[in-house]
């Protein structure tokens, strides 16, 4: 009885799992690769390496920048 209901079931298997046929095109590859949390942060440490210190953002542990960048801000906006 099971193989009464075995082989219609692996037949249409067979015909609905068919592989589809291939283009003769070759098929289109992206140069980039993907972002990676890793890559992000490097892409984004070389964009703010690139900015003038003053333009830069306050970040954690950059004391010397960071202090640079509130003394201008002080003179300049008088806060």
């Amino acid at each position: 009885m099971i193989c009464r209901q075995l082989l219609p079931c692996l037949f249409l298997a067979a015909v609905f799992a068919a592989p589809q046929p291939v283009s003769a095109a070759p098929p289109r590859t992206v140069n980039r690769t993907p972002a990676t949390p890793v890559s992000m942060r490097a892409a984004r440490r070389e964009a703010i390496r690139r900015m003038p210190l003053l333009a830069r953002p306050d970040r954690p542990g950059h004391f010397y920048g960071n202090t640079v960048r509130r003394l201008h801000r002080r003179r300049v906006h008088g806060r």
